[in-house]
């Protein structure tokens, strides 16, 4: 059976008994099916009850928003007063709702970009702090042209295994996530990355109008001091 057809007929079941819910249909949420769980609507809030036996609550419609994500199993919800967080599939806290935005960015390892008093930042999967909130935004989120692509998180780059894309005053600067040094202020005007001839993905700055591979960059000391001097 397909999942839309696992819905469908769910749906009829509960509108035949006159039962005031509703099945979400959200793709992310498709997905919990397979784990024998049914992200459901109820007087707007949102809740999880097992697929194998509808009258267990796994748990309660009490919600705003609520998004399962199958490769950590864990759902983030936004609660009554519109705050972000993540519980696990039997309704436990991960990460406290406290933030005004919450999403996943990368699964290796599991980080999640925050919003809070309107600065960005990042947090990890235990809900700790590995990107300060104090940006503008995380990762360059423009296209700058039809060849390019945004990007918020550039793998293995340099010693780092990742390094991550902030945002400050319109400018964007590269942090490494390990250990919150700097690798590049917030001097540049973009990060964006393109594919190569052969397929592989090339990062570029754009810095005073230059556009400079992000490798030869780095490889150039004396340009990356240009770069972090304060003007």
């Amino acid at each position: 059976e397909t999942t839309d057809y696992i819905i469908e007929k769910t749906q009829k079941e509960f509108d035949d008994n006159k039962i005031n819910t509703k099945v979400d249909t959200e793709n992310n949420n498709k997905n919990a099916l397979k784990y024998d769980m049914l992200v459901v609507i109820s007087n707007d809030k949102y809740g999880v009850i097992k697929l194998s036996n509808k009258d267990e609550v796994l748990i309660g419609n009490k919600y705003n928003s609520l998004q399962y994500d199958e490769f950590t199993g864990n759902f983030i919800i936004s609660n009554s007063n519109d705050k972000y967080g993540v519980i696990d599939e039997k309704g436990t806290g991960v990460i406290e709702p406290k933030y005004d935005k919450l999403e996943l960015i990368n699964y290796d390892p599991v980080l999640y970009v925050v919003k809070l008093n309107n600065k960005y930042g990042v947090i990890d999967k235990q809900g700790k702090i590995v990107i300060d909130i104090d940006y503008d935004g995380i990762g360059y989120n423009e296209s700058k042209d039809k060849n390019s692509n945004s990007v918020k998180i550039i793998k293995n780059f340099k010693d780092t295994k990742n390094t991550i894309v902030v945002k400050r005053d319109g400018k964007y600067g590269l942090i490494n996530i390990s250990n919150q040094d700097v690798i590049i202020d917030c001097k540049l005007d973009a990060v964006y990355s393109k594919l190569t001839d052969e397929g592989e993905v090339e990062y570029y700055i754009l810095y005073e109008d230059n556009e400079i591979s992000l490798s030869e960059l780095i490889d150039k000391d004396n340009t990356r001091t240009i770069i972090k001097e304060d003007n």
